[in-house]
């Protein structure tokens, strides 16, 4: 698995010729792309949760529960409603790892102080080891090849430790947990659209800089097909900075001064993580507010975490990370401010 970085890094941009649509998922942009369906979907998860709040079941633990129950029900149709011996064992399988989530977001993800810093830590070990045990117990091992590219830099794996220490400092400026109402749900979007607004930005830099494209290019080295949660910390120390201060920097800043929740951060960071999962598509993107990603997998639409892994086959475009800004020429234009003003 070893592979010299020095082979790939000297390569030049990618071309810039469009690669064939034809080869691309067809499902309408969902997720959080501003359109009337975002809007529908936003009146929806509003009500639902003032709903709760005059009700007194804004809980962790209705929560919980009404998580469970909603995606047993769910993947019964996901899984060809359970037909086939595989089918039951896939549904058993995806259904224990979405609870195992949800039940780390209302327990550990409410912890208060510089413990809080192995929130994520425990987040990614979990997910990949439930990843692993679907791919080793369910795939043709034959035919499917499971990917982890290694290193020969140990500040490659700086990323993992700059979460961490992040996760830590926001759990140590939070003097008191404060509990979820409705409105924090405006503020949850808020998160997510500040992380795709500077990851989009961050991003198109770093493919349009040469001397950034040649530390984005490690990370490039898994495709698409090859996509597991490894690759979410396969990057070189810059480029993870980079990465880090999108995703969870200036995140955990909106998190801080509007007085969120801090678990909300641990929402942020599981759909990331599932932008780059081998199996994702049956998989829970959300768990606190998991209507919203409940309703894209009703409507048939595209989900939280699948917007970026088109941008692994196809490199000048998906330029953020779950599609709020879906227009690539919002980027390419901020690319283009950013060169004339600062030499970017």
């Amino acid at each position: 698995m070893k592979e010299p970085q020095e082979t790939k890094v000297e390569q030049k941009n990618p071309p810039l010729k469009k690669e064939p649509q034809e080869e691309k998922d067809h499902l309408p942009l969902g997720g959080f792309t501003f359109s009337y369906y975002f809007i529908f979907k936003v009146i929806i998860v509003l009500a639902w949760h003032y709903l709760l709040d005059t009700l007194g079941l804004h809980t962790a633990d209705f929560k919980f529960y009404s998580f469970v129950l909603a995606h047993s029900l769910l993947k019964i149709i996901q899984f060809n409603y359970l037909k086939s011996s595989l089918d039951k064992k896939l549904y058993v399988h995806s259904l224990a790892s979405d609870v195992i989530l949800c039940y780390m977001l209302t327990t550990y993800g409410l912890w208060i102080g510089p413990i809080f810093g192995l929130v994520p830590l425990i987040q990614s070990i979990s997910i990949t080891i439930m990843e692993y045990t679907r791919y080793k117990f369910f795939e043709d091992t034959t035919k499917v090849d499971y990917v982890v590219h290694i290193s020969e830099k140990i500040s490659d794996y700086t990323l993992q430790p700059m979460v961490a220490l992040n996760f830590a400092l926001i759990g140590y400026s939070t003097t008191a947990f404060h509990p979820p109402r409705a409105v924090h749900f405006l503020g949850y979007l808020l998160m997510f659209l500040v992380m795709d607004i500077f990851f989009g930005t961050t991003h198109i830099i770093s493919h349009k800089n040469h001397w950034l494209w040649k530390k984005h290019l490690i990370h490039h080295k898994y495709k698409r097909e090859d996509l597991d949660t490894f690759a979410n910390f396969y990057a070189e120390l810059l480029d993870g900075a980079l990465m880090n201060l999108a995703v969870i920097i200036l995140p955990g800043i909106v998190t801080l001064y509007f007085h969120l929740p801090p678990f909300f951060m641990c929402d942020l960071l599981m759909s990331a993580l599932y932008t780059h999962h081998k199996y994702p598509d049956k998989q829970a993107h959300a768990l606190w507010f998991w209507e919203w990603d409940v309703i894209d997998i009703i409507l048939g639409r595209s989900r939280i975490s699948t917007f970026h892994r088109h941008h692994h086959n196809f490199p000048n475009e998906h330029w953020s990370a779950f599609g709020i800004i879906s227009n690539d020429k919002v980027f390419e234009k901020i690319y283009e401010v950013l060169q004339k003003t600062m030499g970017v």
